[in-house]
């Protein structure tokens, strides 16, 4: 009954949003599936807003199921966590709308259109090889951090372009860094998805099912 009533609750979607094109499935299900301890996968979303306005958005998957739950009410446990998983899984499109003010919100991506269109010029022309060796790579401050040397500096220079995009957010000193940090992580996780790169929070790379 819950399965059914959730899947009534999203809203039919018409129209396009941005085609994440090497997003598949399979990697949603995963991210949904995922109850690790590891750091919660990123998925890939179509939102509906009331006018119609639709919008791709990369938030993590508890984030969806929490926002699921809300939206239908259901219950804190495992047996309707697991039937929430399973009609977000089958939904069309993985497009969704809400009725529920918290459950939108809880979906919100917490980066702007303009930050994701800055994301993507930086990392235009990369390949989907060199984007996972780029964030897999190892950031190692080395004897100069612990001689107490600008390590701000020691670790931008030791990033990759695509760690450089969020790092550097860290030190902007133009407001609430973290903030700004944690929009450009989560703008660059979009781009990986985008490219069928999976990725967690932290922009944690898991091993191969």
């Amino acid at each position: 009954m819950l399965r059914v009533l959730v899947i009534l609750l999203f809203l039919s979607v018409t129209g396009r949003a941005q085609s994440p094109s090497g997003y598949t499935d399979a990697m949603f299900r995963r991210a949904l599936a995922n109850q690790t301890t590891a750091p919660p996968l990123y998925v890939l979303i179509t939102l509906r807003d009331t006018a119609g306005n639709l919008r791709t958005a990369c938030v993590t998957a508890p984030a969806l199921l929490g926002a699921l739950r809300t939206e239908s009410k259901a219950e804190l446990d495992e047996a309707s966590r697991q039937k929430l998983e399973s009609a977000a899984a089958e939904q069309t499109g993985r497009a969704f709308s809400f009725t529920d003010p918290k459950a939108w919100e809880a979906v919100q991506p917490s980066y702007t259109e303009a930050i994701l269109k800055e994301v993507r010029r930086t990392l235009a022309g990369f390949s989907d090889r060199s984007l996972l060796a780029q964030v897999k790579k190892r950031i190692v401050l080395g004897q100069d951090y612990a001689a107490g040397t600008d390590w701000h500096a020691i670790v931008l220079a030791n990033c990759s372009t695509l760690q450089r995009i969020y790092m550097s957010k860290l030190w902007s000193g133009t407001g609430d860094d973290s903030a700004k940090f944690t929009a450009y992580q989560d703008a660059v996780a979009q781009v990986l998805l985008e490219h069928g790169i999976l990725v967690g929070r932290g922009l944690y790379v898991p091993d191969e099912p």
